[in-house]
């Protein structure tokens, strides 16, 4: 998520990001066998520095995304209430929202540097159809990360959503 931050910031021009997540509230004993989705969704914000070196900044949205999870329970209500209206099917808070999915089952002992490989796949929205600019959804495979793009083609074009993915599979290889 950080490298995406940064990523994201270095193509936009902006430094003041929010990105939205979802957390798993199902922390109480009583709540073990409640039928019923336990997902919240919580705003992470990051200021982008340029010239913070990637481990500070890596520390930073540490951090930041501990502090967050000691409210993962506020109803995402009262966030977007905070923050203000918003115009219909936009979310008030954020829109992009970063996802890690649960591993698959079959991955053995999670990755290592043998079986660590990137690989992207993006699905256009049709217009009208998304709520949000951009999501991503990061899981394992047992080839390594998959990152899964999904946009709003109102905002942007396959071509711009291609070369953006290609810079940022760049920039991961680079860092790692």
């Amino acid at each position: 998520v950080s490298l995406l931050k940064i990523a994201i910031s270095q193509w936009s021009q902006e430094r003041d990001l929010v990105f939205g997540t979802t957390v798993q509230c199902r922390d109480e004993a009583e709540d073990e066998n409640v039928l019923g989705d336990f997902t919240n969704f919580m705003a992470l914000r990051s200021q982008v520095k340029p010239e913070q070196t990637l481990g500070a900044w890596l520390r930073e949205v540490h951090e930041t995304s501990l502090r967050c999870l000691e409210h993962k329970n506020t109803p995402f209500d009262l966030v977007s209430a905070h923050v203000g209206r918003a115009p219909e099917n936009v979310n008030p808070v954020y829109n992009i929202l970063v996802n890690q999915l649960p591993p698959m089952s079959e991955l053995e002992g999670g990755l290592s540097d043998e079986n660590l490989e990137i690989r992207f796949t993006n699905n256009r929205v049709l217009n009208g159809a998304a709520m949000l600019d951009m999501r991503f959804e990061w899981y394992e495979e047992r080839e390594g990360l998959r990152l899964h793009c999904e946009y709003d083609t109102d905002l942007f074009l396959p071509s711009t959503i291609e070369f953006f993915l290609d810079c940022f599979q760049r920039f991961v290889e680079e860092e790692s």
